[in-house]
């Protein structure tokens, strides 16, 4: 097979047999973008101008605070305000306004600048490719393929994912096979969720104290949140 980019990080997370393998490659990617932003990052005049431009969401923030690399983040926040700050410079257009002129800024514009991520860009942008890629390898490797459908399939969001990815991996009848199988292992994966959460449920009432709950029941609403939100 000619290798391609995502190839082996993805066999990788297969062989860890851990859920959902993109909420593994995910995790990994996520902290290198971490590490990535707050090390060579600094010094790419290119990504310097993304950073400035968009800065990072809240959850991305907290993950760079919390590595104490506080002057890397601080230099990247000290650019990233100033041109904040001039995105909110009110602009007026020379002569008389009419009604529909836009003389100031709306909610909108400020939103957009609150809601943007130069590290959720970066991750979306590699998980589709890896999306994509995860469709080529069970397409192409039957030992990929093998363990994959072995699996509990991908969590809710990565099987959407993956499902707008592979039109670009797969011709027509590939393409039909394989969505069938993300939704038939879908089904089942939620129906294995719901029965454990009927079980841990009922558990509570006073006609079941005492019954043992397996593993998986008492484990039922954590594994439920990872399913339906990613990790």
């Amino acid at each position: 097979m000619k290798e391609r980019i995502y190839s082996i990080p993805l066999t990788e997370a297969l062989e860890e047999n851990c859920g959902c393998i993109l909420c593994t490659l995910e995790k990994r990617l996520e902290e290198q973008a971490c590490e990535y932003f707050l090390g060579p990052s600094m010094m790419e005049p290119d990504s310097r101008e993304i950073t400035n431009e968009k800065g990072f969401c809240r959850r991305h923030m907290r993950m760079l605070f919390d590595r104490n690399n506080r002057l890397s983040l601080a230099l990247m926040l000290e650019t990233h305000v100033k041109e904040t700050q001039n995105k909110l410079t009110v602009k007026k257009d020379k002569g008389l306004l009419n009604k529909k002129s836009a003389a100031f800024l709306t909610g909108e514009d400020i939103y957009s600048i609150t809601k943007s991520c130069a590290l959720c860009d970066k991750l979306n942008s590699q998980m589709y490719a890896a999306a994509g890629n995860l469709a080529y390898l069970w397409s192409c490797e039957d030992d990929f393929r093998k363990k994959f459908e072995s699996t509990g399939g991908l969590c809710l969001e990565h099987t959407a994912l993956v499902l707008s990815a592979c039109d670009n991996e797969l011709h027509s009848k590939k393409k039909d096979e394989f969505i069938k199988l993300l939704i038939s292992m879908q089904q089942e994966e939620l129906s294995r969720l719901y029965d454990n959460l009927h079980a841990f449920t009922i558990s509570f009432d006073y006609r079941n104290a005492g019954k043992e709950l397996s593993q998986n029941e008492k484990e039922s609403v954590h594994t439920a949140i990872k399913h339906l939100t990613k990790y």
